[in-house]
């Protein structure tokens, strides 16, 4: 399927791009003599076309999205330069700044000409997922991505700075986090979010006591419903379209049980559940055991990191409705 709708990209802090240029030691060498900032959040949203984003802006809450389009930079003529906006190529582009046919990445898969065989953007032979299976065509590396990001020039400029990317795709994870960047992405296997031996040979303790008590098995059984009165959706289509389909069990009109068919937690339920607004709330589950575990904008060494999140249960919705 190609991919036709576009993704809400939020940048806080600061402009990404005068990272690089500055030196982060020094709180005189940012661009305006200005410290650099502790922290870039780099947020995407999977799939997020600017017409839905405007469509419902009465809706909003003061601290969400009507915050950043009232007080933030808005961009309402941008466009992609290349045709084929895939999850893989967008990735790969967005911190990267360059085009498809610089980056390397034209597909979320390809056939590659040498062997005649089916390559997926972030495959690598060479690494395996840490502490679970790595079944054929898994996302494990960035090396088909030819080119450095953002967070790989920041990282050259001062070796102190930690790029964190997470994403319910890795291939989303893992065209933000770069060439020296740590991608962590949703394991459908488990419903951890995982990474693979090119990142680090074993996972660090922050990890690990995050899902000693299995946190992403607490949304078993809960439902999807709506969040505002049956009223507030009349600009939007209904639900149970001839169109819609029965997929992972989730059925074609509100609510929606979020178990996969599952009776227990398991693979259908992990599965299942980032096809739902559940996913997004497992995501940020994690991303904050990452800011503690990694204590992101607090570097000793007084440079910035980078917090990269690719929200993925949008694009599935999108997909599945």
């Amino acid at each position: 399927m190609l991919r036709r709708c576009g993704r809400f990209v939020a940048v806080t802090s600061s402009a990404l791009l005068s990272l690089c240029a500055s030196a982060p030691a020094q709180s005189n060498g940012a661009p305006g003599g200005k410290a650099p900032p502790k922290l870039v959040l780099f947020l995407v949203i999977d799939g997020f076309p600017q017409d839905q984003l405007v469509k419902y802006y009465d809706l909003y809450g003061d601290r969400g999205f009507k915050l950043l389009l009232d007080k933030g930079g808005w961009y309402g003529n941008n466009h992609y330069s290349h045709a084929t906006t895939y999850t893989s190529v967008g990735h790969a582009t967005l911190l990267s700044c360059a085009h498809p046919y610089k980056h390397g990445v034209v597909g979320n898969d390809w056939i590659d000409k040498k062997t005649g065989k089916r390559l997926y953007s972030t495959e690598d032979a060479r690494f395996k997922y840490l502490d679970e299976e790595t079944p054929e065509h898994s996302g494990t590396s960035p090396f088909n991505i030819k080119v450095t990001t953002v967070g790989d020039e920041l990282i050259y400029a001062n070796s102190k700075s930690k790029v964190i990317a997470i994403a319910g795709k890795d291939r989303s994870a893992i065209g933000l986090a770069g060439q020296h960047g740590t991608a962590y992405m949703h394991s459908t296997t488990t419903g951890r979010f995982i990474t693979s031996d090119y990142y680090m040979k074993d996972y660090p303790g922050w990890w690990k006591a995050f899902y000693e008590t299995k946190p992403q098995n607490k949304y078993f059984k809960e439902t999807w419903s709506l969040l505002l009165p049956e009223e507030a959706y009349a600009r939007s289509t209904a639900d149970d379209r001839p169109w819609s389909r029965k997929y992972k069990e989730l059925g074609t009109r509100f609510p929606h049980a979020i178990v996969g068919g599952a009776k227990e937690p398991g693979k259908a339920y992990y599965d299942a559940m980032m096809w739902s607004p559940f996913g997004d709330l497992l995501t940020l589950d994690f991303v904050k055991a990452a800011i503690d575990g990694e204590n992101l904008g607090n570097n000793p060494a007084g440079v910035p990191d980078i917090l990269a999140i690719s929200w993925t249960s949008h694009d599935y919705v999108n997909h599945l409705f």
